[in-house]
């Protein structure tokens, strides 16, 4: 038996080549998320939609019941991303592509997370869907406009 070549060029094949050669690329810059500031935009937006959603609904008359449950919607989207924040360990540094992909899925898992929650307290208990989807709904948005905001200023600061 003749034993085989091997490597491609003493087979006759020649140099394998790549269509497109690599080049060198700068590092990557490190980026941390500032823990405190995006902890404290969370408590701030939930606080201000719990206490919106208070003020409204005593404005317009409805009962204890309905401000009752759109504050336990508000309490869980608190509670939620505050989770979300921690998980994605926002204090460690890591490539900024890294850190922001792992801040849009503690998002994104987050708001199921959420939905998921609300639908559990709805089916256990006997809460009102209209009140409990729309403080969820209220506050989630909140909390992600402050997140947006509090990450946006710190990537424009801290990457070139």
């Amino acid at each position: 038996m003749a034993s085989q070549p091997s490597t491609p060029a003493a087979a006759g094949l020649g140099t394998p080549r790549t269509m497109v050669e690599p080049r060198p690329t700068a590092a990557e810059p490190l980026l941390t998320l500032p823990t405190g500031r995006l902890l404290q935009a969370v408590v701030l937006s939930n606080a201000a939609a719990a206490g919106g959603w208070t003020l409204v609904c005593s404005l317009f008359g409805f009962g204890n019941d309905t401000i009752t449950t759109g504050v336990i919607g508000v309490a869980l989207v608190a509670a939620v991303t505050i989770a979300g924040v921690f998980a994605i360990v926002p204090w460690m540094a890591k490539p900024a592509s890294i850190t922001m992909m792992l801040w849009l899925v503690a998002d994104v898992f987050g708001m199921l997370l959420t939905l998921a929650g609300a639908f559990l307290l709805y089916s256990a208990t006997s809460l009102s869907s209209r009140p409990l989807l729309l403080g969820v709904v209220v506050a989630y948005f909140l909390t992600l406009l402050g997140k947006v905001i509090v990450a946006a200023l710190h990537v424009r600061r801290h990457l070139p």
